[in-house]
């Protein structure tokens, strides 16, 4: 099951941990949660790709927006290291599924791109429209 959901993810450089719905009262829909983590293999900064050494375990899980699944939204949640660079300090490691400090998949920002007209709105405006009334 979980090669079935990296194919569908089509994400390289991952691997595919619990998948799960979470249909929490918080959330207006369910949503579909993939936890992922990075392969095996040297750490590299975010900023410039270098190789670095592990500095700690990151601060915690995070989530990036990625495409729908037919009528469900889909997040990528794990957790990232941080790394010592020496050129750009304690940053966290980068991961082949979104740029760094992103909230988004590439994917999902690719998508984004090529569904708005003008091509100049971020991600973030797609993904959290304003109401209007």
């Amino acid at each position: 099951m979980k090669n079935i959901f990296k194919r569908l993810l089509n994400v390289k450089g991952m691997v595919v941990g619990e998948v799960s719905i979470d249909d929490s009262p918080l959330r207006p829909a369910p949503v579909l949660v993939v936890r992922v983590q990075r392969r095996k293999g040297a750490l590299r900064c975010s900023r410039c790709g270098r190789k670095c050494p592990k500095y700690d375990d990151g601060g915690g899980e995070r989530r990036w927006r990625h495409q729908d699944f037919g009528c469900h939204g889909v997040e990528l949640m794990g957790l990232v290291p941080r790394v010592a660079c020496a050129e750009h300090g304690v940053v966290a490691a980068r991961v082949p599924w979104a740029e760094p400090g992103g909230r988004f998949t590439g994917d999902f920002e690719m998508e984004c791109a090529w569904l708005t007209p003008t091509r100049s709105l971020p991600a973030a405006w797609m993904c959290n429209p304003v109401p209007r009334g």
